[in-house]
């Protein structure tokens, strides 16, 4: 059998030691979590705490149908096609930019109406519902089918199929109503659909009167 012998470290010798072994972790975590060489992500976030980058409302494109001004992009896109981040009942209340909020069940009502129930199409090879334009990106409002996400799940199901997007009204404390659109068949509804709000759907954000 043989033994392994170890020298006697002196207190200045150990103190010195503990010094170096501090700088040298700090400078590890700073590389790994500093500016430096960042790669930035390009997905949305949706169960962040913190509004979209686009805040301020003169910087968001609208389209005017009836007496409503809707966004042009969902919340958390940066364009039309996108489908932008997705949030629960709660989130999707709180995280419209400041002068705008999560429209209501009747104005989605209207805007189906108004546009004689919409058309399915595409944007940029994307799928998703027309609203008043015939499908024209300048004067319609497209709302792409990105899914949703369940509350038991971080995983996206059935995009590019459907598109559910909440509204601001609620059912009960919970459940809320929410707009409805299908690729089979082409269709949108909303009348008495109402869902669990801690769901994750998409939001298109309406300015405030």
């Amino acid at each position: 059998m043989f033994q392994i012998k170890f020298k006697k470290m002196t207190t200045m010798k150990f103190k010195n030691f503990v010094t170096v072994m501090a700088v040298t972790i700090g400078l590890v975590m700073i590389s790994c979590t500093g500016s430096g060489n960042k790669r930035q992500s390009t997905e949305t976030t949706p169960d962040s705490k913190q509004r979209p980058e686009l805040t301020k409302s003169n910087e968001i494109k609208t389209v005017k149908i009836g007496n409503v001004e809707w966004a042009t992009c969902n919340l958390g896109a940066e364009k039309q096609s996108d489908y932008g981040s997705f949030f629960t009942w709660q989130e999707a209340q709180k995280s419209c930019p400041e002068g705008w909020r999560v429209p209501t069940k009747k104005e989605y009502d209207d805007l189906i109406k108004l546009s004689n129930g919409g058309v399915w199409g595409t944007l940029d090879g994307i799928e998703g519902y027309w609203f008043n334009g015939n499908g024209e990106a300048e004067t319609g409002l497209f709302l792409p089918a990105g899914g949703f996400k369940e509350s038991s799940s971080d995983s996206i199901r059935y995009q590019k199929t459907c598109g559910p997007y909440w509204t601001s009204t609620d059912f009960d404390d919970s459940f809320a109503f929410y707009l409805y659109t299908f690729a089979k068949g082409g269709f949108t509804t909303l009348g008495d659909n109402h869902y669990d709000k801690s769901y994750k759907f998409m939001v298109r954000c309406v300015k405030s009167e």
